[in-house]
């Protein structure tokens, strides 16, 4: 006979394998390259809860973003960047070329959602 313990530990594992196209390391790495790659850039803050919440979705993916720190009391900020950026909230997305603002969404954002936005697969 089956436990119920057994059942719930099957069912999790079932579940979990099926999380979505992010479940595992390797897309994770390619969405932050693509991103990187088509000139988005996070901007926010180490001090910001929701900044951290979207760095804990890349996991060591994280290292592939460009960020750009705007809080003006943390060393290495560029704060005129986020000034001239018009970010008011955390994170801010922001797809930039050559220099300019092409495209932007604000606040914590889905894996699922900025590989939508983003056009990456």
């Amino acid at each position: 006979m089956i436990s119920r313990l057994t059942l719930l530990v099957a069912a999790i594992v079932v579940s979990g394998s099926a999380c979505g196209q992010y479940a595992n390391d390797r897309p994770v790495q390619e969405l932050a390259a693509c991103l990187t790659a088509q000139g988005w850039v996070m901007y926010g803050s180490v001090l910001c809860a929701a900044c951290r919440a979207q760095r804990e979705l890349f996991a060591e993916a994280v290292e592939e973003l460009r960020e750009v720190e705007c809080n003006p009391n943390v060393h290495g900020a560029e704060t005129d960047l986020c000034v001239a950026r018009g970010v008011r909230k955390f994170p801010t997305w922001i797809r930039e070329q050559n220099g300019s603002v092409v495209e932007r969404v604000e606040n914590f954002q889905r894996l699922e959602d900025l590989a939508q936005i983003a056009g990456c697969k």
